[in-house]
């Protein structure tokens, strides 16, 4: 049978299904609803729902067919006039059956209930304490963890084996090794190794000192930042946003599972949540919301939970995962960046679980497309946008308000990030002292050159020179005579002495180049009148003399 594509709406009195079905026989259609549940029959299409409210029979039901795009659109009454049916667009939970309190009398009887915190109608009204260790890890633990020498690991501990069986094939998919047999413990230790290993001081400083790249990654206005400001709008209504249909139809094809979580495996689910979003929100942010080749990645290495099977148990210690992560592997390693991703992070919560499973499908997405990734699907994300559907807003909201109070150092994060910087900052002072003490050397050596143009200071009458310069002043009115009297001969004599010389001669003035050879001239002259008078001479040579001739 087939699970039709359908949607739900409501108004103040009716709750209005709508189903794709445009291979059905409208003639053998059945539909049934009461209470919470609905079934629709037509074959090849079978649907049935656990719907968020009661609706009846009371003769102003209706369905109808449309021709024009094959839908039903069947029309229910609610129960309770006015009542707001919450949840309408969470298809997989709709999907979901509704568990029955069974009559008979149980296999299996838990004795104590209450002081285990499993009591059905207490515990999901219970707070979570998100800023304390939920329980200290003890050797049991990790026994227990090791049943048979085989520890489990995925979402809520389901799994085993999985890695072992697809190492050869896929041997880059985790960086955990040989998860079947290392304990928690264990691997966090490993974990942290290879973190401090991979860590580079040069990639970190060079962020830290040219940050005109993570500038405009800051600058990225995510898009539920702007979802996040609706929140309040009364406009915008229990839903600020909407689904696609393509998210409409991955979430039919989720699985239809129930989860029977104590309070303290649910409290370390939410944690792992946090650890996967923070890597979501990550590369969102740093790809300004255009996924490519590399998102796959990212997600999957920033996120300890799916990249260690790490199980966390304080918040603070998701907190100090994630900002080291986001420190050691990734393109863009800036501590303002973890920071905006953490607020990221705390804002996708406040949303809700709607817009949380849409960041879980599309992290779906992302691993379905590689060729190893969508192991990750089959052990975490998967089951977590399937189990999220469950989660009370409340509690994301209590977790978000939690982790805008969780503060976390540079200290914190075991990377000596403040003796780095420090020495850094050190280094730079130094080499700036280091810069003006040269600089200051080159000046006072400039300073100490005397340039002296002997031509320029006979023709510019403003000039006062040192006293040394005076014979080179003798020489250059020397100069003047010399060119005033040339000046003064007969034009024959002019005319003659052109031919002799190169083309572009003047009768009134000198070219450059026999100017400068007067100068050298009586510049000699004047060395032999000044003799010992110290003297500085500036010789401009014409690189291209024959060019210019």
């Amino acid at each position: 049978m087939l699970t039709p594509a359908f949607e739900l709406r409501q108004d103040n009195s009716f709750l209005i299904i709508e189903i794709k079905a445009p291979y059905s026989k409208i003639s053998d259609a059945e539909i049934y609803f009461h209470d919470e549940d609905f079934k629709f029959y037509s074959k090849p299409y079978y649907l049935r729902l656990n719907l968020p409210g009661k609706v009846i029979e009371n003769g102003n039901e209706s369905a109808k067919y449309e021709t024009d795009n094959g839908t039903f659109v069947i029309n229910m009454p609610k129960q309770y006039p006015g009542e707001v049916f919450t949840g309408l667009d969470l298809l997989t939970k709709l999907l979901a059956p509704n568990p029955k309190p069974s009559t008979s009398t149980p296999l299996i009887e838990v004795v104590g209930n209450e002081e285990a915190g499993l009591t059905a109608g207490d515990a999901p009204d219970e707070e979570f304490d998100w800023q304390v260790e939920q329980t200290p890890w003890t050797a049991d633990d990790e026994a227990s963890l090791l049943q048979g020498s085989t520890r489990k690991y995925g979402f809520d501990r389901q799994r085993t084996g999985v890695i072992a069986r697809v190492k050869e094939e896929l041997p880059d998919i985790v960086d955990i090794v040989d998860p079947e047999h290392k304990s928690v413990r264990i691997a966090r230790e490993e974990r942290l190794a290879m973190e401090a290993e991979h860590f580079s001081d040069e990639h970190y400083l060079a962020d830290l000192y040219e940050p005109a790249a993570v500038e405009g990654i800051l600058a990225y206005t995510a898009p539920w930042s702007n979802l996040a400001s609706r929140l309040n709008d009364p406009a915008a209504g229990d839903a600020p946003f909407q689904f696609t249909e393509d998210e409409k139809t991955k979430m039919r094809n989720l699985p239809r599972k129930e989860y029977l979580l104590d309070k303290q495996t649910e409290a370390s689910l939410l944690l792992g949540l946090v650890d996967i979003l923070f890597a979501y929100a990550y590369n969102v942010r740093v790809t300004e919301g255009d996924n490519n080749v590399e998102s796959g990645w990212t997600v999957s290495k920033l996120s300890a939970t799916l990249s260690w099977f790490e199980e966390f148990w304080s918040l603070e210690q998701t907190v100090r995962s994630c900002v080291r992560r986001s420190l050691v592997y990734p393109l863009h390693r800036h501590w303002a960046l973890s920071r905006a991703v953490l607020t990221d992070v705390g804002q996708i919560l406040r949303l809700g679980p709607r817009y949380v499973l849409r960041c879980l499908l599309d992290v779906h997405t992302m691993f379905n497309k590689h060729d190893s990734r969508y192991v990750l699907n089959d052990l975490y994300v998967t089951d977590y946008a399937v189990w999220v559907q469950s989660v009370k807003h409340k509690v994301l909201h209590s977790l978000a308000d939690a982790l805008k109070q969780v503060k976390v150092h540079k200290e914190d994060v075991g990377l000596d990030l403040s003796e780095l910087e420090s020495g850094a900052l050190l280094a730079v002072q130094e080499a700036s002292a280091d810069t003006s003490v040269s600089v200051n050397a080159i000046e006072a050596s400039m300073g100490a050159l005397c340039i002296s143009n002997p031509l320029a200071t006979a023709l510019d009458p403003q000039f006062s020179g040192p006293a040394d310069a005076k014979p080179a002043s003798a020489g250059a009115q020397k100069q003047t005579d010399v060119t005033t009297d040339s000046s003064s001969t007969d034009s024959d004599d002019s005319s003659s002495s052109c031919s002799s010389d190169s083309t572009g001669c003047s009768d009134s003035t000198l070219d450059s180049d026999d100017e400068l050879d007067h100068t050298d001239s009586d510049d000699e002259e004047s060395d032999s009148e000044s003799d010992g008078v110290d003297q500085c001479l500036l010789f401009v040579k014409d690189p291209e003399p024959e060019k210019r001739r």
